[in-house]
């Protein structure tokens, strides 16, 4: 790329940033099935409210139709508190987007007597490109999905959208094996026994982990005091070079730990 255009790059993503949370790699497999129970539960609550079954449900897909349904007869909340729920685990959740951002979702949302606006809508109303609109919204979808995912007791509502989601996380065949080793209490020692395989191999499928699993803790890896230490070389070197960061920490400190604690909190 030439000076001009490196130039004019970054003259768009200052006037046009990506939301920060946006990551397809790692939302990539919940993303669309969250935001489709999310948006027709919104809906469906809303017309109940009003005592309004007969309308028409803004997904096609029987899935998320039934799952919806399934879910609100389930519920001991009476509907107003589900709403009321719902809203202040939302609220929560768009306090750390962007105020334009926030906007953008809430605003595509359809209710009783409201549809909500479409990306072109949203686009226009902004002087937007749709494109950038439909990511940021994507943005916004990983920062809730992000948020829930690694405090579920505080969103007892939208943990449950997630739930049965991360079946399908994006993680290597053999690293799901290890981590059914790790969920029946293994060491990393005794997985690399027990699969013929090297200790540094699982070190890697645990850094997957890491980096793919909101609710994989590193805890038992790293200490709270070593995650620390990390946390602060990185925020002061500000680089993800490992060898780097290692001549900035204790000597005690390894690779690995340093690994999983950029995976864990810097991706």
């Amino acid at each position: 790329m030439t000076d001009k255009g490196q130039a004019r790059l970054e003259d768009e993503l200052t006037a046009r940033p990506f939301h920060p949370a946006l990551d397809g790699w790692k939302f990539a497999s919940s993303t669309q099935l969250f935001l489709a129970r999310i948006t027709l539960f919104i809906q469906t609550l809303s017309n109940l409210q009003y005592f309004q079954k007969g309308f028409l449900p803004i997904s096609k897909n029987a899935e998320v139709i039934q799952w919806v349904k399934t879910y609100i007869m389930s519920q001991k909340q009476t509907r107003q508190e589900l709403a009321a729920q719902l809203f202040k685990e939302l609220r929560t959740c768009l306090k750390g987007c962007a105020e334009r951002d926030a906007s953008l979702f809430v605003l595509q949302l359809t209710g009783y007597q409201r549809v909500g606006f479409t990306k072109n809508q949203l686009a226009y109303q902004y002087e937007l490109d749709e494109h950038y609109v439909h990511i940021q919204l994507l943005g916004v979808i990983h920062h809730i999905i992000e948020k829930v995912s690694k405090n579920n007791e505080s969103f007892h509502v939208l943990s449950s959208f997630l739930h049965d989601l991360y079946l399908e996380l994006p993680l290597t065949s053999s690293t799901l094996k290890t981590y059914s080793w790790l969920q029946k209490g293994k060491t990393l020692e005794e997985i690399a026994y027990i699969r013929r395989l090297k200790e540094s191999t699982i070190e890697d499928h645990i850094a997957e982990l890491a980096l793919f699993v909101p609710s994989f803790s590193i805890d038992a890896y790293v200490s709270p005091k070593q995650q620390e230490e990390i946390i602060s070389a990185f925020e002061g070197l500000r680089t993800n070079k490992l060898k780097v960061i290692k001549e900035e920490v204790k000597d005690d400190v390894t690779y690995f730990q340093i690994r999983l604690v950029l995976a864990k909190h810097f991706t």
